[in-house]
């Protein structure tokens, strides 16, 4: 994106439809890329960056959070917390798909504001 003070760097969205779509139209946002939920072979690769001499447990980890929509950051703070263990780490992972499909459904029963829409001129 270029503003009078030169080109701008990534802007991170959480709720695109929400926005106006003046504020992501062409010319103001070049490049729209959806980072979805962390793959089953991004789990077990994440899991060998903590623990490099655990490829069974990692295997484990990514089979407990299979089916579960998490993201790389859930993760790496997760493992972050349990770094010290491999074994707690693993063990952990199915309460872990637990809670955030848990949160995930509260906030789907959360009455949500209606989209903006565009105002016209």
């Amino acid at each position: 994106q270029v503003t009078p003070g030169g080109p701008r760097g990534p802007e991170i969205i959480r709720h695109h439809p929400r926005l106006d779509p003046a504020m992501i139209r062409p010319g103001r946002v070049d490049v729209i890329h959806e980072v979805g939920d962390a793959t089953p072979h991004q789990m077990r690769t994440l899991y060998l960056n903590f623990f490099p001499d655990q490829p069974q447990l990692a295997d484990a980890f990514a089979d407990a959070l299979s089916g579960s929509s998490v993201s790389m950051a859930l993760l790496q703070s997760y493992l972050l917390v349990w770094r010290h263990s491999a074994e707690q780490a693993c063990e952990g992972a199915a309460e872990l798909a637990t809670g955030v499909a848990q949160a995930r459904d509260a906030r789907a029963m959360r009455p949500r504001p209606p989209p903006r829409e565009a105002k016209g001129g």
